[in-house]
C-alpha cells in the first residue's frame, strides 16, 4: 500500500480509468500494457506504410509476467463469452478493425 495508508484510504485512491487505446509489448521476462485515450480525429492519418497514426494520451502502464498476462486474457475472454451468452447478444467489431489489427474474427 502506498505511503503506509490504511486499506480504506488506499482504496479511495485507486484510479478509475476509461481507455480506448492499448499498446502491448512482450519479452521473455514480462508484458507491458499501456492504456490510453485516442485523440478524436476527423480523418484517419496514415504513415508511409499505410498504418493508422493516432494522436494519444497515455493514462497508465501495467506490467506483469507473460504467464499472468495469458491468464488475464483467458479470464477476460471467458467473461465476455458468458456475457454474450447470457445477454443473447454478440459484441460487434467492424471488419476494418479486425483487418487493421491483423486479427481473425474466427479466433473468437
Amino acid at each position: 500500500m502506498a505511503d503506509n495508508q490504511s486499506p480504506e484510504k488506499w482504496k479511495q485512491n485507486i484510479p478509475d480509468i476509461y481507455f480506448d487505446r492499448i499498446q502491448i509489448t512482450t519479452s521473455v521476462l514480462g508484458v507491458n500494457i499501456v492504456l490510453g485515450l485516442s485523440d478524436a480525429v476527423v480523418s484517419v492519418p496514415r504513415d508511409a506504410s499505410g498504418k493508422i497514426v493516432m494522436g494519444n494520451t497515455d493514462l497508465a502502464v501495467v506490467r506483469t509476467s507473460p504467464a499472468h498476462a495469458k491468464l488475464v486474457s483467458m479470464i477476460i475472454r471467458k467473461q465476455l463469452k458468458e456475457y454474450e451468452e447470457k445477454s443473447k447478444t454478440s459484441i460487434q467489431i467492424p471488419e476494418d478493425v479486425y483487418r487493421e489489427l491483423g486479427l481473425n474474427p474466427a479466433d473468437w
